[in-house]
């Protein structure tokens, strides 16, 4: 890992994003956008709600990229953080800053319409906060479109739980247009690319503190690297492949299919990632009045993931902790070899099937109906990899009374199926000031099952609901240049574990296209102009689920509210401007926002004397506020007849903090806590200073003065993040692009290196280290040291594509083919001392960031040919 000053490192890498050899149609992915279920996607330009939209041009296929990948440093106030290096895991995503304290708000995902399996960290057994996403699962080469609702400003019209931001993925249909027969295959190797550590020590394990006690007589210090002698890791092999074809594509009728597959075998031994994924589309257009579509998608694959970052059975902490000075590579853990700590883990099964059928009908010229309904079910099962060894070879931990009996022959399962219909009509009427009429009504039932058995036992969790929700909506369109929107959602919710109160959601935007406008000043300078604002509500009522989970009791005699208690609600203001200058050749959108969330639930105490003893409860007493701007630039710099450069540009500055608890004390963690007036799981510690009293050079806990309280140290989260991304194309032929992810103002608990420095890093034994870190590694006092600045330039992307003349691909009957050369991961830049600033033992649905011994993102290399007939 490279470490420079950051600033220089932005400036000195303005590199932009992924190439795209063989573009691909992509409809009206930046015209309209699907602000409503069922109903026909709203013109952005109306708008006064920004969208995100990713569209098929600008998913180059790199190696197979994942929905997480394609959406990191590609669109502002959109954050994407990899949660380990090991293949298969999956990212976290907030949309617009953190929120939430009994559980976080995820993103929904929905799929041409309808809500499916979105779940971030979806895993039984805990191995280390790394798991896979469900996001993760979809195939990036049948995507059309991404569209990204960051909150409540857009979010209001797909009603409660939606809070969070939408992500909604359109997949590519069969048309008249595309390739009658489309293929690719790829191959590459992935690499750990990690800087760890050398373990430091001597015969007698004797620390410069033990040494100052008089407790050990000093030794020569030895030191070395224990995962060069026996690496854990591997030159892995990267293989990706598939294709579509249509069966049929005219004007009246398109069916089409498509498949691709996946094989990624991790850096790390041990950690391999198997996917498939299968689609048919169809559909049919008898007139300019009536059409319909159906798509089915198929996916599934396996999982084999290692136990990292685990304190108690991991390879790396064995290693690097170095529990044996004489053999400190091949015993591990409680002696037991690592090759045999090499096989724990868990293996994880997938599949996913789901589908979707949408009608529209336009009976009369001013009116037009639409209908959906869809279905997905997703089950997954983990098996824990291989038992222990026998004792010989790894000996049990001594059994207490208290201690559980050992699960055999586990088979976890999570079961989930979600039915989706939806409804809509609409009407247009005027000329010059024109209106629109909405009325839609939608449907979601969700069923979700957490099966486990065993040769003896077998238990179950049920987390079932229902929302029905009907909108109503009004716009006017004067003149095609001034536009309003307004409406409401009001739902019913049925959630089998609490009864809530139906909630209604009121949103409204205005925009305003100045550069239509007959007194707009036409100049070389300034070419358009628009200027938006919406506002919008939404609410989450999975904390609940958090609240079931954790089984609190209210005793008899304590006051219960009559009334259902509310959902968490967030209320979200948003105004922006959107500027063309020198002929729309450059692009700039601005946009402040603020969400504000009320009705958060907090753990309380019940006050002693309330019926018997002291119990803990949940209650509606948490508010937080999250403020930011986004910015986001696009210029066609070069547009010569040879060279042609395009940069785009993302930059996102947020501010997130809790505004009440209620009657609620702060809750104080170790490390990360919630303080009003701080962020959400705002880092904390004890400031301290250290002096070299005898001037020797080496520090020892007399030399260390830890202040008394505790002190705030900084948010878990990017506060400012920039994403730069120029291309480069020559001749119309060979495009070189790469993509440069800046992360800054966040903190991390370096919780791997603090543990290494129970026994073996260098800070215990070499004077030449810093005081500072000298001061964290002997005196416990001085932990706040190990809170550190995480700030990070990552090189996430970097390709050269080439598009094979045309003369070349008619000599194997092709319409067209191109090759892509490609990297990700290639380069970092960063302060932080642990193994990777971004990696989090805390997985995909925790605020707060903690790396121990996580697997920093490998470093993967791969060629792809595309051919189209």
């Amino acid at each position: 890992m490279i470490r420079l000053p950051h600033l220089m490192t932005v400036a000195a890498l303005a590199f932009g994003s992924a190439a795209n050899a063989q573009p691909r149609p992509n409809a009206s992915c930046s015209n309209s956008a699907p602000l409503s279920i069922a109903a026909a996607p709203v013109s952005l330009r109306s708008s006064g709600a920004t969208v995100g939209v990713i569209d098929s041009a600008a998913l180059a296929p790199f190696f197979g990229r994942t929905l997480s990948q394609a959406l990191t440093a590609h669109l502002p106030g959109v954050s994407v953080m990899r949660s380990s290096g090991v293949a298969g895991t999956g990212s976290r995503i907030w949309l617009r800053g953190p929120s939430g304290i009994l559980m976080t708000q995820q993103p929904l995902l929905f799929i041409d319409g309808i809500r499916a399996d979105g779940e971030m960290q979806s895993i039984i057994f805990g191995i280390g906060g790394q798991a896979p996403s469900r996001l993760d699962d979809i195939p990036i080469e049948d995507v059309e479109c991404i569209y990204v609702l960051r909150g409540p400003a857009t979010t209001a019209q797909y009603g409660t739980d939606a809070a969070g931001g939408v992500i909604h993925v359109i997949t590519r249909k069969a048309s008249a247009e595309s390739a009658r027969v489309e293929t690719f295959f790829e191959g590459g190797t992935t690499q750990d690319v990690g800087d760890y550590p050398a373990n430091f020590g001597n015969a007698t394990s004797c620390t410069r503190v033990r040494s100052a006690l008089g407790l050990c007589a000093t030794s020569p210090v030895r030191s070395w690297s224990p995962l060069e002698a026996d690496s854990p890791f591997r030159t892995a092999t990267l293989l990706h492949g598939g294709g579509r074809a249509a069966i049929v594509a005219n004007e009246h009728a398109a069916l089409g299919v498509s498949g691709s597959g996946t094989l990624d075998d991790g850096a790390f031994r041990n950690n391999e990632h198997r996917q498939y994924a299968a689609g048919l589309t169809g559909g049919v257009h008898s007139d300019s009045t009536f059409g319909m579509q159906g798509d089915l998608w198929l996916m599934g694959g396996r999982a084999d993931l290692p136990y990292v970052g685990n304190p108690m059975v991991s390879i790396l902490n064995s290693a690097l902790l170095g529990s044996s000075v004489d053999d400190p590579v091949h015993r591990g853990y409680r002696g037991a070899p690592l090759s045999v700590l090499e096989e724990f883990g868990t293996e994880q099964h997938l599949r996913r099937l789901g589908g979707v059928v949408h009608v529209d009908w336009k009976p009369k010229q001013w009116l037009s109906v639409g209908a959906l309904a869809g279905r997905e079910d997703s089950r997954v099962r983990d098996q824990p990899l291989p038992p222990p060894p026998p004792s010989s070879q790894f000996p049990p931990e001594p059994r207490t009374t208290s201690s559980p009996p050992a699960v055999d022959d586990a088979t976890p399962e999570l079961r989930a199926q979600r039915t989706s219909a939806a409804m809509s009509a609409t009407a247009t009427y005027g000329s010059t000031a024109r209106f629109t009429s909405e009325v839609s009504a939608s449907y979601l039932s969700e069923t979700n099952r957490q099966v486990t058995s065993t040769s003896s036992s077998y238990s179950w969790r049920a987390f079932d609901g229902k929302t029905k929700g009907v909108v109503v909506r009004q716009t006017l369109a004067w003149h095609d240049r001034r536009f309003f929107d307004a409406g409401l959602r009001h739902d019913l919710l049925d959630r089998a574990f609490v009864k809530l109160e139906n909630p209604t959601y009121p949103f409204a935007s205005a925009a305003w296209d100045l550069g239509r406008e007959p007194f707009f000043p036409t100049g070389r300078v300034l070419s358009s102009l628009r200027i938006r604002g919406a506002y919008g509500e939404s609410g989450d009522s999975r904390p609940y689920i958090a609240a079931f989970d954790l089984a609190l009791t209210v005793p008899a005699g304590t006051p219960v509210k009559i009334s259902p208690p509310p959902v968490e609600r967030t209320r979200e203001l948003e105004g922006g401007v959107d500027v063309g200058l020198f002929s729309e050749r450059v692009m700039v959108d601005a946009t402040l926002f603020t969400k504000r969330t009320s009705d958060g639930l907090v753990q309380a105490l019940v006050p002693p004397g309330v019926g018997t003893g002291v119990f803990q409860t949940v209650i509606n007493a948490g508010a937080w506020s999250n403020r930011g701007a986004e910015l986001a630039l696009r210029a066609k710099i070069v547009d010569g007849g040879f060279v042609r450069t395009d940069l785009a540009v993302t930059f996102t500055a947020l501010k997130n903090e809790v505004t009440s608890l209620g009657n609620t004390p702060p809750l104080i963690g170790t490390y990360f806590s919630i303080v009003p007036g701080y962020p959400l799981y705002g880092a904390w510690g004890r400031r301290f200073t250290v002096t070299d009293a005898n001037k020797d050079g080496v520090i020892v806990p007399a030399e260390v003065v830890a202040d008394t309280a505790t002190q705030y140290l900084g948010s878990p989260v990017p506060t400012r993040e920039l994403g730069v991304a120029p291309s480069f194309v020559f001749g119309r032929a060979v495009t070189v692009a790469a993509l440069v992810d800046y992360r800054g103002g966040f903190r991390a608990v370096n919780s791997g290196g603090r543990l290494r420095c129970n026994v073996v890093c260098a800070d215990l034994y070499l004077p030449t280290e810093s005081m500072v870190e000298q001061a964290r590694a002997v005196d416990p006092d001085a932990s706040a040291a190990w809170v550190e600045d995480a700030s990070f330039v990552r090189l996430r992307e970097l390709s050269v594509a080439w598009t094979m003349p045309a003369a070349w691909s008619k000599h194997v009957g092709a319409r067209s083919a191109s090759l892509v050369l490609a990297g990700r991961n290639l380069f970092t830049s960063t302060s932080y001392t642990g193994l990777d600033p971004e990696g989090a033992l805390t997985g995909q649905t925790r605020i707060d960031q903690q790396d121990l011994f996580t697997l920093p993102p490998p470093r993967t290399v791969s060629l792809r040919l595309d051919v189209g007939w």
